[in-house]
């Protein structure tokens, strides 16, 4: 199930225009493999879509640079006419499938109750606490757990994103119709880290670390000849 939100403003006289969308989705769904082959419909197995964005704001705005656009001259043909535009992207965390390594596949710990993510991730990168899991205990003979874990991917999610992409562009007017764009482009322009999820193995020794970001800031010149 999901809503979707739109806002859309403009300022004809002003030069600008506003679009933000929000969207809210919710689903379910089971793991690709179940923790009990004689019983795969446990509760527990059911769980959020893999990859699912509660929630997500997304919205872009364009403004027309008024200095120096209505000059005739030099200056203004250079200097004037520019367009300023952005993007910008906010959502929540992923659901986080804790598991336990073991000799069955897809094993999960229990959840114990405690707090999962600590306050201060950003500042140490670690982001779940591991004494908020219990391991569940495994066979002797098989290394398999004896029984389902009940930590479920919907009781923790993973850090959420933000993002702000920039755009300066201007059209250059050139002899026997031909037109020239050129764009200037960052992407990330606030340089926010885009976290990527921890390492969810409970018996790793980095388990519930960050260890990389998705993207850095990055910029572009491009160009653009119409004819």
């Amino acid at each position: 199930m999901a809503l979707h939100y739109t806002l859309s403003k403009g300022w004809s006289q002003q030069g600008a225009n506003l679009i933000g969308n929000f969207n809210s989705s919710i689903g379910a769904d089971t793991y690709n493999n179940t923790q009990d082959f004689f019983n795969p419909f446990l509760d527990v197995d059911y769980s959020p879509l893999a990859g699912e964005v509660r929630h997500r704001v997304v919205g872009t705005a364009i403004y027309d640079i008024p200095w120096l656009r209505d000059r005739k001259d030099a200056v203004g043909g250079v200097l004037g006419g520019w367009q300023l535009s952005s993007v910008l992207n906010f959502r929540t965390g992923e659901p986080l499938r804790i598991t336990q390594a073991s000799g069955i596949g897809n094993s999960r710990p229990d959840y114990n109750g405690g707090n999962q993510v600590f306050d201060n991730w950003r500042d140490t990168l670690q982001y779940l606490d591991r004494s908020a899991y219990t391991l569940v205990p495994t066979s002797p003979s098989t290394r398999a757990t004896i029984r389902p874990g009940n930590q479920n991917s919907s009781q923790v999610q993973g850090p959420g994103r933000r993002r702000v992409d920039l755009t300066v562009a201007k059209a250059f007017t050139l002899p026997s119709q031909t037109q020239l764009q050129v764009r200037f482009e960052s992407f990330n322009v606030f340089n926010w880290p885009q976290y990527n999820n921890p390492v969810l193995n409970v018996v790793a020794p980095n388990f519930g670390q960050i260890t990389s970001v998705a993207s850095t800031r990055t910029g572009q010149i491009g160009f653009r000849l119409s004819f």
